[in-house]
């Protein structure tokens, strides 16, 4: 039987060199290389979105984006008519 590796296709992902360097030593403290680091990360990541709700993907897509300027108590002020 085929191993896994036999067929599996390069792609080139862009890192900052930061991530880089997090990379690098997350590979030497598992004794693993970076790119069997990487694909096992990746396929952590994909299993746990698979594993989410439609709604849960959705919160995890707008996590973080908010523009207002406001904290969340503001907002549920607003929401509850409080002056």
């Amino acid at each position: 039987m085929a191993s896994r590796a036999e067929h599996a296709e390069l792609l080139m992902v862009k890192l900052s060199p930061k991530l880089k360097r997090r990379l690098k030593r997350a590979a030497a403290a598992q004794r693993t290389d970076m790119s069997k680091l990487t694909r096992e990360a990746i396929e952590e990541h994909l299993d746990r979105l698979d594993r989410m709700s439609r709604g849960e993907r959705l919160v995890e897509r707008l996590r973080g984006t908010g523009t207002s300027g406001m904290t969340s108590d503001e907002i549920m002020a607003l929401t509850r008519g409080d002056d």
